[in-house]
């Protein structure tokens, strides 16, 4: 409006004009538009989200006027808030379908509360696939030593050393839970089905 003083849509009273539209929009007509029962107590209030969207609609009808009537700015705004088809189409209407839309449901407060589930790695127990230090499962080595403790699978693998210094697993043969040879290793006719128990020789 200042730098523009030869153009007259762009002339009048913002401050004025704005301060009656905000006023507006607050008020009894927009935002306080609530409905209320027999005791007071509101049913349905606008979001201020829909609040939001009808002034956008408002200065969008407020431009379009200045564009194609060669109304002032603040003139055309005041228009644009009074028209009820803008009303209806940006307010009223969406209003009335909001407060028709069912109430969510509400979650059960153990559900909301739960944590959620962690998935375990494959070197925790549960898991599946290969142990941290261990390698991979392999074929007719048992799982446990006689002790009841892990055996190393990397150990027992052919060309394939555990590299750990200090490695959790047992290193026993598979078979014969010997120390002294890997499962590989072990004499082929002193091989026996391993005690997977993990309990004594009988």
């Amino acid at each position: 409006m200042l730098k523009h003083t030869n153009r007259p849509e762009l002339q009048g009273d913002y401050t004025r004009a704005f301060e009656e539209f905000k006023e507006y929009l607050l008020g009894e007509h927009v935002y306080g538009l609530n409905a209320k029962d027999a005791d007071g107590y509101t049913l349905a209030a606008p979001p201020f989200r829909l609040v939001l969207a009808y002034e956008k609609a408002v200065r969008k009808d407020a431009v379009q006027r200045v564009n194609k009537e060669g109304e002032t700015f603040p003139k055309a705004l005041k228009l644009a808030w009074r028209d009820p088809t803008t009303k209806e189409r940006h307010f009223t209407t969406p209003l009335a379908l909001y407060a028709k839309r069912p109430a969510p449901q509400a979650t059960p407060w153990k559900a909301q509360e739960a944590p959620p589930q962690k998935k375990l790695r494959p070197d925790q127990k549960g898991g599946k696939g290969k142990n941290k230090g261990g390698g991979k499962q392999l074929p007719g080595c048992a799982t446990h030593n006689k002790e009841g403790t892990p055996i190393c699978y990397r150990y027992n693998t052919a060309g394939e050393k555990c590299k750990l210094q200090k490695c959790k697993f047992s290193h026993h043969c598979g078979i014969c839970f010997s120390t002294k040879h890997p499962m590989y290793q072990c004499d082929a006719s002193k091989r026996q089905p391993p005690d997977t128990a993990g309990g004594g020789a009988a």
